[in-house]
């Protein structure tokens, strides 16, 4: 019995070093990926506001035969006066302010105002969402943080809990994100996004997007473009292309960011 519980020992004492040598390799991984990518905070990001003008031709899409055009040229004429604004806050919390150049009119003009102002809302604060992770902050979870790597096929496979929801990114050998699926309590969503490799890391250049709620409807699916351009030495949103399906109903969406100002920590 002495010389078996001896063994065991001996062998349990054989597996400690292995153990830690793997937990140590993990978050070498995991630092590495994050390094990797580009981060506004990292190079001295603190806040930021700009313009955000909707290109409204692209979402009302061309006119179609037997379309009243003098009515489509008064409508364009109020939806250009109609002008957007974004702020991110140090916590990376995005709010849209909006406001118009012409009143309503009347009580269904202005019930269309509001629904334009709360759709164009909801299309900027979801793109930072998506954003935020891969630019501002970092796709990965903290270096110290728990979560496990797993090598496959492709790269490697990281999983952890973010609060009540789980998150699995697989990624390349060189840490390019290939998708990253959130299952959480009300929803699950799938991000596969695309990058330009530059020399201070991957940059987000777009992503396909499906999101499908747990009850209800909200089904969608997004095939997004995004170009940059350097304000004050930092890469920020300049030009950002929707084109989704939302229960079914196709649209799309064009957004030209400008006029940054930018605060530094």
């Amino acid at each position: 019995m002495v010389k078996n519980t001896a063994a065991v020992a001996a062998v349990l004492l054989m597996a400690i070093p292995a153990a830690a040598a793997d937990r140590a390799d993990k978050r070498e991984i995991i630092r590495q990926a994050r390094a990797a990518y580009y981060s506004l905070r990292g190079r001295g990001l603190d806040s930021l506001t700009a313009s955000a003008t909707v290109n409204w031709e692209v979402v009302l899409g061309p006119a179609k035969p037997g379309d009243d055009l003098s009515r489509r040229a008064d409508a364009m004429k109020l939806l250009n006066g109609l002008h957007f604004a974004m702020a991110m806050d140090p916590r990376g919390k995005v709010t849209v302010t909006h406001r118009a150049d012409t009143p309503a009119p009347n009580e269904t003009s202005q019930k269309g105002y509001d629904q334009i102002f709360g759709g164009m809302d909801q299309v900027i604060t979801g793109f930072y969402d998506t954003y935020n992770p891969f630019m501002i902050t970092s796709p990965f979870p903290s270096v110290e943080s728990e979560y496990t790597v797993e090598d496959i096929d492709i790269g490697y496979r990281v999983a952890y809990n973010e609060g009540t929801s789980t998150v699995i990114t697989r990624m390349t050998k060189t840490f390019a994100i290939i998708d990253t699926v959130v299952n959480a309590p009300d929803f699950d969503s799938t991000i596969k996004p695309t990058f330009v490799t530059t020399e201070q890391g991957y940059v987000l250049a777009g992503y396909n997007g499906y999101y499908k709620p747990k009850t209800g409807s909200g089904t969608t699916l997004l095939d997004g473009v995004l170009d940059h351009q350097i304000v004050e030495g930092l890469r920020v949103p300049k030009k950002l292309r929707f084109d989704a399906t939302v229960d079914g109903a196709k649209n799309q969406t064009e957004i030209v960011f400008s006029d940054y100002f930018i605060k530094r920590r």
